[in-house]
């Protein structure tokens, strides 16, 4: 552990605590509060809603698991995933590979824990996507799927992912657009997330370095629902 983290952070309950409540202030500490508000009910709502879903439209694949497999995990490759709430993506990634993530929402974490620490190794962070407590060129994966949106600054955040990722490494950075956000204001279940928004949402591609190679902007479905940034930090 202590060639992955800047120092030695205390361990909580099987969580690594590398943030400090006063270090959360602004939108992150409106967003921390909401998610662990929400943290117990999260999972089984979004099994709810996957299951309507694919109900009306038989055949359904996630979209998002080829943008993951395009990743190229490979067994032993150490993995970050930024903003890793209850862990739904676990599942669609190989259990081989030495795993760490991170969220503000210590809520989250717990539910994560509950979920998948029996079934594979894992480590996860209490911290903040702006301060990311890895040291430099550390990871071989970095990815991002949910949240940035909601970050205090999106353009530090994506400058700590690439810092700690190593050279070579593929990115990928995904969340909702305007359209869906203006849709979820209205829906009982996630309006308290989208209202009183202070900025309308645009996908943060021009926050990404220059140096990086094949940046990429793209949309999930035809209908706009979720963008998609890549990109390759150079070798």
């Amino acid at each position: 552990m202590d060639k992955v983290f800047k120092t030695q952070f205390p361990v909580t309950d099987n969580i690594v605590k590398s943030l400090a409540d006063s270090e959360v202030v602004g939108r992150n500490k409106r967003y921390q509060g909401l998610y662990d508000g929400f943290a117990k009910y999260y999972t089984p709502i979004q099994k709810i809603m996957v299951f309507f879903y694919t109900l009306f439209k038989k055949g359904y694949v996630n979209p998002l698991l080829q943008y993951i497999a395009d990743l190229g995990i490979k067994p032993g490759d150490r993995v970050l995933e930024v903003s890793v709430g209850t862990g739904d993506n676990l599942n669609d990634l190989p259990k081989d590979i030495d795993f760490y993530g991170l969220d503000i929402s210590l809520g989250m974490l717990k539910q994560c824990l509950k979920r998948h620490s029996k079934t594979r190794k894992i480590t996860l962070v209490h911290g903040m996507a702006e301060n990311l407590p890895f040291q430099d060129e550390t990871f071989d994966v970095v990815f991002h799927i949910g949240g940035i949106n909601f970050f205090n600054d999106r353009a530090q955040a994506i400058k700590e992912m690439i810092r700690v990722a190593k050279p070579g490494t593929r990115f990928l950075i995904a969340d909702e657009t305007e359209k869906v956000a203006k849709e979820w204001e209205n829906t009982p279940i996630a309006k308290r997330f989208f209202q009183n928004r202070d900025e309308v949402i645009v996908p943060p591609v021009d926050l990404v370095s220059k140096e990086m190679l094949d940046i990429k902007l793209s949309y999930l479905t035809k209908n706009d629902e979720l963008y998609i940034i890549t990109f390759t930090k150079p070798s």
